[in-house]
């Protein structure tokens, strides 16, 4: 669905002599397709996962550029977190044994990959939390010592990656979504 919003807008403004599409288009071809789609209660799923967490939980989309776009769910961070966080973004992860995730992670990324993924793609069909369970990767990175330093659930499809991080007590990190064509 989304690619057929992008292709009308992308018609609709060659024919009126523009070459690439501005970002208010693409805010326009996706102001079209939620209101195409089942809605999602961003609010009250962003509240739910605010108790859960017991931080704020916010979402914000990525401003597309060169083909790829995405969003977040991110959560205020204390300098040492911050810190953690771009260390993870440096290293790369590898698969670990779901044991090693903090008792309820993994089904609290479950949920929170599936309220992003629909929050950046309303137009596809919705992930079902439970049942994307099972398709999650678990993976850990690793300090230096080969030490786990922290946790992430990832999935990838043809067209968009989600990875969520917690640290090893089970707090969220964030949610990344990044999307391509």
């Amino acid at each position: 669905m989304r690619h057929v919003v992008s292709a009308l807008l992308l018609l609709t403004l060659a024919g009126c002599g523009h070459a690439a599409l501005p970002a208010a288009s693409l805010e326009a071809g996706r102001a079209v397709a939620l209101a195409e789609t089942p809605a999602l209660d961003l609010t009250a799923a962003l509240a739910r996962f605010t108790k859960q967490e017991k931080r704020k939980v916010t979402a914000t989309h990525l401003q597309p550029t060169d083909g790829k776009g995405g969003a977040t769910l991110s959560v205020p961070l204390s300098a040492k977190d911050k810190t953690m966080l771009v260390q993870l973004y440096r290293l790369n992860p590898l698969p670990v044994e779901p044991d090693q995730f903090p008792a309820g992670v993994l089904e609290r990324a479950a949920d929170q990959i599936a309220v992003l993924h629909h929050f950046e793609l309303p137009g596809d069909e919705a992930l079902d939390a439970a049942a994307m369970r099972t398709k999650l990767r678990p993976r850990g990175y690793f300090d230096g010592d080969q030490k786990l330093m922290a946790v992430e659930a990832f999935m990838k499809n043809g067209t968009y990656q989600l990875a969520a991080k917690y640290d090893l007590k089970g707090r969220l990190l964030q949610v990344d979504m990044i999307t391509w064509q």
